[in-house]
C-alpha cells in the first residue's frame, strides 16, 4: 500500500535497454526480480495489480511478445485484462490460485516458470 501522496512507478525499466523482443509485465518487485534475474526474462514491475497506466503500452510497441504473470487473485487477473487491452501482443500468464511468480519459482524453479510461458531452452 501506498501512502497518500506518493507516486508509484514501473519497476526495473532498465529492462528495456536489454537486447530481446520479449519482455516480461509482473505484479509487484520481488515477481519482477525473480522473472528477471532468475528466469532470465528481462521483467519490468507494476506496483500492485492497479498499477499500470495507460500511457505504459507505449513503452511495449517494439516487442514481438508481452508476457504478463500475474497473481492467482482476481485482482491480478483483472490487471492481465486490462493489460492485454492495451497490448496486442499481450499474453497473460496467471499464476495458479493464490500464488505469486515468486511461489511458483520456489516450488518449480526457472524451468517451470519457463514452461508456464512457453518459453523453452
Amino acid at each position: 500500500m501506498s501512502r497518500a501522496g506518493a507516486e508509484q512507478h514501473m519497476y526495473n525499466v532498465p529492462a528495456f535497454q536489454q537486447d530481446s523482443d520479449i519482455i516480461a509485465i509482473c505484479e509487484g518487485e520481488i515477481d519482477t526480480i525473480v522473472m528477471h534475474s532468475m528466469v532470465g526474462i528481462p521483467a519490468v514491475g507494476m506496483p500492485g495489480a492497479n498499477g499500470w497506466k495507460s500511457w505504459y503500452s507505449r513503452a511495449f510497441q517494439d516487442y514481438r511478445k508481452v508476457l504478463v504473470l500475474t497473481d492467482g487473485d482476481q485482482a491480478g487477473r483483472d490487471m492481465g485484462k486490462k493489460i492485454m487491452q492495451a497490448i496486442d501482443v499481450a499474453v497473460v500468464v496467471s499464476m495458479p490460485d493464490g500464488l505469486d511468480v515468486n511461489e511458483v519459482f520456489l516450488a518449480e524453479g526457472a524451468e517451470g516458470i519457463r514452461k508456464r510461458v512457453g518459453i523453452y531452452e
